[in-house]
């Protein structure tokens, strides 16, 4: 198979760095591979993508061993095939342009472990489809837990963004409430961040889409406003929520489109 693609939802900028999460592990196994955005049908393409099948990524992701660093507190290891590094989070919690949504005693490797077991379980459900892929939803579940505890996600999915105190007057993340995110929009944002971060600008994250086929370094200058090209492509701004009245705990907001990007070197 030589094109792979996926339904996104431009405006909602946790799907967006969730399917270059997937450009990302493809990366890893087909070097070759290149990613684009359709303005037309609303999909992100993989082309070039050799003999991957959309279904064996995922069930490799899902397979993959996903451990804390020993060596260094916080910092995700996702094993083979694809033996990535994640952590694109450290630093201090007042550095802005970071667009780190959990508090400081969240544990990453839990919630990160919790999607990848939600989307396990999906993938087995009858009927399945990679392509729609971000539209599925699943309760986040410690698989570690033998009472099967609920995990709060890391709120990339602005879809799920849209539930925080000021809907339901109280912080879920204080009560063991259900929400339903979408595991492959939290797992795979967590994966793509480490390479593909939207730009802070006058209060706002800032990221661009393409149309034509790039490979990942090129893309992800072009994500992140750095190159430029020459349509301008389509730039999207969104601001990090808050859920709850003390400004603890923040999640993705959906992203308005902005004029086409200047200041960045053209390609």
């Amino acid at each position: 198979m030589s094109q792979l693609y996926f339904c996104i939802d431009f405006a909602n900028p946790g799907q967006v760095i969730a399917g270059l999460g997937l450009f990302e592990l493809a990366s890893q196994l087909q070097p070759t591979v290149e990613g684009r955005f359709n303005f037309d049908n609303r999909t992100f393409a993989l082309t070039d993508a050799g003999s991957l099948d959309p279904s064996m990524l995922l069930k490799q992701l899902c397979q993959s061993p996903l451990d804390e660093d020993q060596a260094q507190k916080g910092v995700l290891l996702l094993g083979g095939p694809f033996n990535l590094r994640l952590d694109w989070w450290q630093g201090r919690d007042e550095d802005e342009s970071v667009p780190k949504t959990w508090a400081g005693r969240q544990d990453v490797c839990r919630v990160a472990r919790a999607a990848q077991y939600a989307l396990r379980r999906l993938m087995n459900k009858p009927g399945f489809l990679p392509e729609r892929l971000f539209t599925y939803s699943h309760p986040l579940i410690d698989s570690g837990s033998r009472k099967e505890k609920l995990v709060a996600p890391f709120y990339f999915d602005a879809f799920v963004s849209r539930i925080h105190s000021r809907d339901v007057g109280f912080s879920l993340d204080q009560h063991d409430i259900k929400v339903e995110p979408s595991p492959a929009t939290e797992l795979l944002c967590l994966i793509g961040l480490q390479r593909f971060r939207p730009r802070l600008a006058n209060g706002q994250y800032v990221y661009c889409l393409w149309d034509r086929p790039l490979g990942t370094v090129v893309a992800s200058a072009v994500f992140n406003a750095c190159l430029e090209l020459p349509d301008g492509g389509r730039c999207f701004g969104f601001v990090l929520r808050y859920r709850d009245e003390q400004r603890r705990y923040k999640a993705f907001g959906y992203a308005m489109e902005q004029s086409k990007s200047r200041g960045g070197v053209q390609i």
